[in-house]
């Protein structure tokens, strides 16, 4: 019986081996039980080994999984696999180290068991004690990244790594081991077990070609370099089939591996392939007809859209056009991809002429102004001649030739009404070149015109122009859109009926001002413009209604123009009190009509 707390420390210098022992069983203290096996496992006397399993049986010591894994004794190893197993995730954790220490093949499956445990911190520490082990634990490893869950196959991977790192510096490489390293080791540590795996050679080529198809890029590339620096035969088919990578520049990379072995490229599928990979589109050319599907796969794929198209074009097979026109509507190609496919197009020839005529009478085509103009100069280096219809109208206006569109008349009305629509954001420049041809062809032009009102895709203020230019032939097709159930397109035709200020207007005007709203304002303000007598009466009535404001204006307009005789003139004085009213109402309770705020009340009536 010991009455006395042990010193350990003083044990300890004096390699005091038994009463060392003897403090493991101190029951008082199990700091002091702990203190005395740490102590025995720097001593590191195999005298401990058999008291400190005692240990670790009876009283749990956790210290005493260390000092065994100190001593290195194998009479340890079955029972720290019992501790590994028994004991709870914080205090296994010295088991595995011990385990590790003493390197016995006994511990790799119960280690690798292990790996299920929940605590991060356990599995790096079983994954460093594997590594410690070494060999015997590679093919149990290896296993386990195949068929464990996402943790185990992390430290499986962590391990073989650290192991495969180790054998290349005693010059024992284990081929399957490498190609692990490959995939999960850091920089280093790839470039290291390529080196080897390249020394290796021939046995190494087929684990490495079952690698190509690898989903990680980064082990793709590593695989393709250490094949071409293996250079074996063997390996040329399956870098052939490579040459399909999804990356561009894998393709490239298997392409250059394929050099350093050696093959050399014919013109069939493989080699046309590698010409594509190698981005020398002047070779696939070359090849022809062969490679015209190859090269049609690239356009679709739309990452070297510009190049395969070019050489479609210089190959000039009819199987292209389809393809091409419908690269011209891909989202992911850009303003130069387009063209690019115009003019491959052109250089196809007769076989695509119909295809160009399409797309200089495509509505929806992106780029549509310089796509027109490409496909048209295409049409004509392909020696086709315009008609008089509205396709040699669509040309036309695609070349922007504006007088041939006016000399085909008729026909070209609606290819210049598209491009009003179509040409957006190009510039006012263009749009009045457009109306100023519209106008000249005149009257056939007015019903068109009027119904591209209101329906947004062209600007209203460009077709008013256009259809106040040409005047009193516009004036009768504007009475029927006055109808129509569209209020943007009736308010329009009633302000274009206002700038024109045919007579004829008047009452039309005058049977829209008194439905109100929107039009209705409109309608007022198109008859003050006109300033006829007729409407100062139905004015002067809507000022009691929605359009008041508008009225307002309307009349102080035609009071100001000088058309009124004295009896009219007298009939709006006579009302001077409401024509003030609706511009205080709308300033303090707002209006129907706001875009005339900046007339001040005070100058409405002299």
């Amino acid at each position: 019986m010991q009455f006395f707390k042990p010193n350990i420390e003083k044990m300890k210098a004096k390699r005091d081996i038994d009463g060392l022992i003897k403090a493991l069983g101190y029951e008082k203290d199990s700091q002091v039980r702990s203190e005395a096996a740490l102590a025995l496992g720097e001593i590191r006397d195999r005298a401990a080994v058999e008291p400190l399993i005692a240990a670790l049986k009876v009283n749990g010591t956790k210290l005493a999984a260390k000092a065994l894994g100190e001593l290195k004794d194998a009479r340890a190893v079955e029972p720290l696999i019992v501790a590994l197993q028994e004991w709870d995730s914080f205090s296994s954790w010295w088991a595995a180290e011990a385990l590790g220490k003493i390197g016995d093949a006994r511990a790799v499956e119960p280690l690798i068991a292990a790996l299920k445990d929940s605590n991060e911190y356990n599995r790096t520490q079983i994954a460093a004690a594997l590594d410690n082990i070494g060999a015997p634990a590679v093919q149990p490893l290896i296993a386990k990244l195949k068929h464990g869950d996402e943790n185990e196959r992390k430290v499986a991977a962590k391990a073989l790594v650290k192991i495969g790192a180790a054998s290349m510096e005693i010059g024992a490489p284990n081929v399957q081991l490498l190609i692990v390293t490959l995939k999960h080791g850091d920089m280093n540590e790839r470039k290291a077990a390529a080196k080897a795996l390249v020394k290796i050679g021939a046995a190494a080529v087929e684990p490495l070609i079952t690698n190509l198809k690898d989903e990680d890029t980064s082990m793709r590339r590593q695989v393709v370099e250490a094949l071409a620096q293996i250079g074996d035969l063997r390996a040329v088919e399956p870098l052939i089939g490579a040459l399909k990578d999804s990356d561009e520049g894998e393709r490239y990379r298997v392409a250059s591996a394929l050099d350093k072995i050696g093959w050399q490229p014919g013109k069939n599928e493989a080699g046309i392939a590698y010409w594509i990979a190698k981005n020398n589109w002047e070779e696939c050319v070359r090849v022809g007809t062969p490679a015209v599907e190859p090269l049609i796969a690239v356009l679709k794929n739309g990452t070297r859209s510009l190049e395969a198209a070019d050489a479609l074009g210089k190959i000039g097979d009819a199987r292209a056009v389809e393809p091409l026109i419908a690269a011209l509507k891909y989202e992911k190609n850009n303003s130069y991809d387009r063209r690019a496919v115009v003019e491959a197009l052109g250089k196809i020839g007769a076989p695509a002429v119909e295809a160009l005529i399409a797309v200089i009478k495509d509505k929806e085509i992106k780029d549509k102004e310089s796509i027109h103009k490409y496909a048209a100069e295409a049409l004509e280096s392909d020696g086709w001649k315009p008609g008089n219809d509205e396709t040699g109208a669509a040309f036309w206006v695609a070349k922007q030739n504006w007088e041939e569109c006016v000399r085909i008349g008729i026909p070209a009305i609606e290819p210049l009404i598209n491009a009003l629509r179509s040409y957006q954001g190009v510039g006012i420049e263009l749009y009045e070149k457009v109306v100023e041809a519209l106008v000249k062809i005149g009257t056939p032009a007015v019903g068109p015109l009027v119904a591209g009102m209101g329906i947004g895709h062209i600007s209203d203020t460009l077709l008013e122009q256009a259809l106040k230019k040409i005047g009193p032939a516009a004036v009768e097709p504007l009475f029927d859109a006055l109808k129509d159930p569209n209020q943007s397109k009736c308010s329009m035709a009633a302000e274009t009926l206002g700038r024109i200020g045919d007579l004829r207007a008047v009452m039309p005007l005058i049977l829209l001002l008194k439905e109100g709203g929107g039009a209705g304002c409109s309608a007022a303000e198109a008859l003050g413009k006109i300033g006829d007598l007729r409407a100062v009466e139905p004015l002067l009535s809507a000022l009691k209604t929605d359009v008041q404001y508008s009225a307002t204006e309307a009349l102080a307009h035609m009071y100001r123009g000088g058309k009124l005789d004295e009896r009219s003139k007298s009939l709006i004085l006579s009302h001077q009190r409401e024509l003030r009213r609706p511009h205080q109402d709308y300033i303090f309770t707002g209006g129907h009509c706001p875009d005339h705020t900046d007339i001040a009340p005070s100058e409405l009536i002299l």
